[in-house]
């Protein structure tokens, strides 16, 4: 599951800041490197599986918003990598930090608990009629579907 698209990005961090990051020397690009992006995108994404995992089960049945932005910061921080700038490293930081305590247990996703899937229960099989009449085949034939 990714935690962020394309669209995330853009919307965060405008097109032309993605377009600088996915053309790494390619100064005169036009267009993001869609592959280089989703490559990026996919990375990142199972960095955070491996945090969340530890306390939830995978695949969440929604994504929340946090992971949403912190997947984004990952991402930018990843297609950054060689800048160094000071404000991407800061959010990376607050992203893995935030992704620890998650595996700790010291943070939560904020889903809603009845969001989860619960397991079924079996119910059980009721079967009417006198001791007589529930001799051992038919009894057999009567359960063979259960």
């Amino acid at each position: 599951m990714n935690y962020c698209t394309a669209e995330d990005l853009i919307a965060r961090f405008g097109e032309p800041e993605l377009i600088r990051l996915t053309n790494t020397g390619l100064p005169g690009a036009t267009e993001i490197n869609s592959e280089r992006l989703e490559s990026a995108i996919e990375r990142q994404s199972r960095v955070m599986d491996a945090f969340i995992a530890v306390k939830n089960q995978l695949p969440l049945p929604e994504v929340p918003p946090v992971l949403v932005s912190f997947c984004c910061d990952l991402v930018r921080s990843d297609l950054d990598n060689k800048r160094e700038r000071e404000e991407v490293k800061q959010r990376r930081e607050e992203a893995m930090t935030f992704l620890k305590q998650l595996a700790k247990g010291e943070a939560t996703l904020g889903i809603a608990a009845d969001a989860e899937e619960k397991p079924a229960t079996a119910e059980p099989i009721l079967v009417y009629g006198t001791a007589e009449s529930l001799d051992e085949e038919p009894l057999d034939q009567a359960l063979r579907w259960f």
